[in-house]
């Protein structure tokens, strides 16, 4: 994919939810049934009594594209002795809501990830803007979709598991949303539609620079309401995960959740190369 189609995706998805900040937020106020095995292979790998989760030292969070919070929220729910101490970064603050977290440590930082991403910056290990091997939980749910391209969306991989301390983990979602009828459906004909709607709103795209997977879908039928999003199949999540287990000395486990099918998303966990760590992958 060119530079131009991809900072045109960016563009897209910006608008998008610079205009729908407020329908999208209140579609986002549960959480999701992997977070919960995220959680338990969390608890799994470092053993329940350690000091992160007991509180006795912080448990420090990087939450990429944060969105509303609401995985802070499960945090705490999940983790209610945890000291968390979180950094946070989205593109939207209209998004971001710290209610009912008034007791968590939140440093939030307004970064248009992708756009960082595609730029000069991405030729350095500081483009994401957050300290190297500084974080215990590394989290990066609902957003490898939006990123255009299989080679940046390695890169984003790279930058995540660099933010991630040595005994850290890092837990991403891939959004699967062409294995659902229903969605499969609506995609197809939205990505239609677009290619003669986004023309007349002024949005350039070229429709032919798109990878395999890729589309651009709508939001509950409103005109003009549109964002590239990217299915991930199996050879996706495949690659993906042999790019994140040569990067560094990590194993990756993987499992699907969510949704009515229990698959919308495929989850992605790493964490350091242990024993018990390639017991899980196994």
């Amino acid at each position: 994919m060119r530079n131009d189609t991809a900072v045109a995706l960016a563009s897209l998805n910006n608008a998008f939810y610079a205009a729908h900040a407020d329908s999208f937020a209140s579609t986002r106020r549960s959480a999701w049934p992997g977070w919960v095995r995220c959680a338990q292979q969390l608890r799994d790998c470092w053993g329940a009594g350690d000091p992160r989760l007991s509180g006795e030292v912080p448990l420090r969070v990087l939450d990429v594209a944060c969105g509303t919070l609401r995985f802070e929220r499960y945090l705490r729910e999940a983790f209610p002795e945890a000291n968390l101490r979180v950094t946070a970064l989205d593109s939207c603050p209209q998004l971001v809501c710290e209610d009912g977290l008034e007791d968590v440590a939140i440093e939030y930082h307004c970064i248009d990830i992708v756009r960082a991403l595609l730029g000069q910056a991405a030729k350095t290990d500081a483009w994401l803007g957050v300290p190297a091997g500084a974080f215990d939980i590394v989290a990066c749910f609902g957003f490898f979709h939006h990123v255009p391209g299989a080679a940046n969306r390695d890169m984003l991989a790279d930058a995540l598991l660099r933010a991630r301390a040595p005994k850290g983990a890092l837990a991403v979602s891939l959004w699967r949303f062409m294995d659902d009828a229903g969605l499969a459906a609506k995609a197809r004909i939205a990505h239609e539609q677009a290619q003669t709607a986004l023309p007349l709103q002024g949005e350039s795209l070229d429709f032919s620079d798109l990878e395999p997977g890729d589309w651009i879908i709508g939001w509950q039928g409103r005109p003009g309401a549109y964002r590239y999003c990217h299915s991930f199949d199996d050879g996706d999540a495949t690659l993906l995960r042999e790019h994140m287990a040569r990067v560094q000395e990590v194993d990756v486990a993987c499992f699907r959740a969510d949704g009515r099918t229990h698959a919308l998303n495929e989850y992605l966990m790493a964490y350091s190369a242990t024993a018990l760590g390639k017991a899980m992958q196994s």
